[in-house]
């Protein structure tokens, strides 16, 4: 971490100009140059500022993190997230778990590998219902598929996940 520190002297000798920069000085003014003092320090100042608000801003994401891996990972309730055309973008860990995917199966997986084509309209009634509002009022059951060919019933309900103002996907929530 460096600090604000302008280094100020008679002396040309560029070794001690790159040894105090090497120290952490900001900048190296030579005094037969003191009209230059009051821009580098402004510039220094500047350069401080900003590095305390990178600092602050990288905090701020990573306490954003944190709260999103106690919502989504950590989350009891499955919790998965796809595009318009339902194909899957993530899922936490108790929907892959429930269904007995993987992470990387994630790409490979679309509602429709996973429902019967008898629920395919539920499905179909409940995306327009989420694109249309927002979210969905009702919660719509599912039997799903599980990898192991096996069965498990659910019931979900969806909302838009909006990216820059704009609708990006569907994020929805489901529990057996």
């Amino acid at each position: 971490q460096r600090n604000l520190f302008v280094h100020n002297t008679l002396t040309t000798e560029e070794e001690i100009a790159i040894e105090a920069l090497k120290r952490g000085a900001t900048d190296y003014v030579l005094k037969a140059r003191a009209d230059r003092l009051a821009p580098v320090s402004k510039r220094a100042l500047s350069e401080v500022e900003n590095r305390i608000e990178r600092e602050r801003a990288n905090e701020a994401l990573r306490q954003s993190n944190e709260r999103y891996e106690a919502l989504f990972e950590r989350s009891l309730d499955c919790i998965y997230i796809h595009d318009f055309e339902a194909n899957f973008i993530d899922a936490n860990t108790a929907a892959l778990d429930l269904l007995g995917y993987t992470k990387e199966d994630i790409p490979s997986l679309n509602i429709s590998s996973l429902i019967t084509e008898d629920q395919m309209p539920a499905a179909i009634e409940a995306v327009e219902e989420i694109v249309e509002k927002g979210f969905q009022e009702g919660l719509t059951d599912f039997r799903l598929k599980k990898k192991d060919g096996g069965y498990v019933d659910v019931e979900a309900k969806g909302s838009l996940i909006y990216r820059n103002g704009e609708p990006y996907a569907i994020e929805g929530i489901a529990r057996n």
